[in-house]
């Protein structure tokens, strides 16, 4: 009488005799590769921390030195990143061609930044004036 396979793995036959030594394999092969991402987790992590620590030291003198007041460099700032706003402004009215509700958007964007842009330009000048910088 031959004996019936009670379980296939893949397309091998597995017998119940075999069963009680193929759940030791596998358990043991997820214990093995749970250590594995244990470990893999670690190095990822030693590997992180290291490279915050060379990050922080690379920034560590950065702001030391100011060439003028935080606020006076946050109008700087401000207006550059709006400007190169303003200057894509065209483009991105050129590219809605034929969607009349995206262009519309796009040129109040535009007067929008324009006068923003005005108005950094003022307060600016008027810190200028008072020797702000």
């Amino acid at each position: 009488m031959v004996n019936e396979p009670t379980a296939f793995i893949g397309e091998i036959p597995i017998h119940e005799s075999q069963s009680s030594l193929i759940l030791l394999v596998t358990e043991t092969l997820y214990f093995q590769c749970k250590v594995v991402v244990f470990i893999s987790s670690k190095i990822n992590l030693k590997k992180e921390c290291m490279m915050t620590m060379i990050a922080e030291q690379q920034m560590e003198h950065i702001g030391e030195t100011k060439g003028c007041a935080d606020h006076d460099h946050d109008m700087i700032h401000e207006l550059s990143k709006r400007l190169d706003a303003l200057w894509r402004c065209d483009q991105y009215i050129a590219n809605a061609e034929g969607h009349a509700d995206l262009r519309r958007f796009w040129k109040e964007i535009k007067t929008q930044e324009e006068a923003n842009i005005s108005r950094l330009k003022k307060l600016l000048s008027k810190h200028i004036q008072n020797n702000c910088f």
